[in-house]
């Protein structure tokens, strides 16, 4: 039944398992044989096919596990060392707070914070209280992923009290944490990964900013002319770069850039070549673009009790898939939305891509520089009731 051909594995499905051992078995025992399945003979039949059509299934999935566009988890993971990539692991939200105590004295990393729900947050680096009685620190949630990506006023706890610190205040959020690089993201990073093979061509820098651990989504734009365009010098290009460390991300842009050719940008990094001579390298660091969402549904009885955590889950995991200077298209929202069970209509769907200060019913258009990304937080849903 099944085989290798030249169009790939073919796997036969229940039926036709259940077709063939009925079949053997009346050549067996007769064409008048009862291999209904309320006979002893046919109910054994369906056991012995579902396991059959069981370990078929499991063939299938190892088949597929060797081409880079079907394989999931671990087998992507082994097949991404091909290209020199791995997948990016979880990292931390982290967020800009205020502290206000004693002047002059100096906070210590490692300074706990939370939220009311318990979700921690560290002090990265000693912070000294300035003489008006205030500093402003980076705070790093202790878990990495999702998880810290808390709403702006969230972290207003301190957890390891001390008599220099009298308040705290959250004032916004620095970068959001992010889960482990998921299949489809993988995947993406994979094919650009493989036009690091070449020199001195855009698809040869992208791929090669691509590979390096962290790098989310890479945009390159040049200007081959000789006069300005749009800030961008004559006969130069630059490279939009969201994650990644800085240094890292200008090797891997020097290693491919053409000679001669300016890399310019806003982040420079100093580079020395295999004789010791130094080059400037620089690139543009893509801001984010925190977007909110507003929703109204009407729902049937098919609606779970999860049905608006799953639709946020749902959108968020579409726009993480946004990179540099995509636009968010609003009636692409539609499909996450309706795809949760019991949903019936969307009566309203409204974004904001200024903080929630103002909400529209029209797509939100970014820069070059920006990316689109948002936390469930930034999600309201709202089940109205059916008329």
């Amino acid at each position: 039944m099944g085989a290798l051909t030249d169009k790939g594995f073919l796997r036969p499905t229940y039926d036709d398992l259940l077709t063939e051992q009925e079949n053997r078995a009346k050549q067996l025992f007769g064409e008048d044989i009862d291999t209904s399945e309320q006979s002893a003979l046919g109910k054994y039949i369906r056991l012995n096919v579902y396991d059959l059509a069981q370990i078929y299934e499991d063939l299938e999935i190892t088949y597929f596990a060797r081409f880079p566009n079907s394989a999931s988890g671990q087998s992507l993971d082994r097949l991404c060392a091909f290209v020199g990539i791995t997948r990016n692991p979880a990292t931390p939200a982290v967020h800009n707070v205020t502290l206000t105590g004693t002047a002059g004295e100096t906070i210590e990393a490692g300074f706990l914070a939370s939220t009311v729900e318990g979700i921690e947050f560290y002090l990265i680096n000693d912070a000294t209280i300035g003489e008006d009685g205030t500093v402003s620190a980076d705070i790093e949630c202790t878990e990495a992923g999702t998880i810290g990506n808390v709403t702006v006023g969230a972290i207003d706890t301190i957890v390891n009290p001390d008599v220099n610190i009298e308040e705290i205040t959250h004032n916004s959020i620095v970068s959001l944490g992010e889960d482990v690089e998921t299949d489809y993201n993988l995947r993406t990073r994979f094919i650009l990964a493989q036009a690091a093979i070449g020199e001195s061509s855009s698809a040869s820098i992208i791929g090669a900013v691509s590979k390096v651990s962290g790098v989310q989504s890479v945009m390159l734009i040049e200007n081959s002319t000789g006069e300005e365009v749009d800030g961008l010098p004559a006969h130069s290009f630059t490279v939009y770069v969201y994650g990644g460390d800085d240094t890292e991300v200008a090797e891997a842009i020097y290693a491919k850039k053409p000679i001669g050719i300016q890399a310019y940008g806003t982040t420079s990094v100093t580079i020395e070549d295999e004789g010791g001579t130094e080059h400037v390298v620089s690139f543009t660091r893509t801001a984010m673009a925190l977007v909110k969402v507003q929703i109204k549904i009407k729902t049937n009885n098919l609606f779970e009790n999860d049905g608006v955590d799953q639709i946020k889950q749902k959108i968020v995991d579409y726009i993480s898939t946004l990179e540099n200077g995509d636009d968010i298209i609003r009636s692409a929202l539609y499909g996450a939305i309706h795809s949760v069970a019991g949903v019936v209509e969307t009566t309203e769907l409204k974004l904001s891509g200024d903080g929630g200060a103002s909400y529209s019913e029209t797509n939100i258009e970014l820069a070059n520089t920006q990316i689109a990304r948002c936390t469930v937080d930034d999600i309201a849903v709202e089940v109205v009731a059916d008329d």
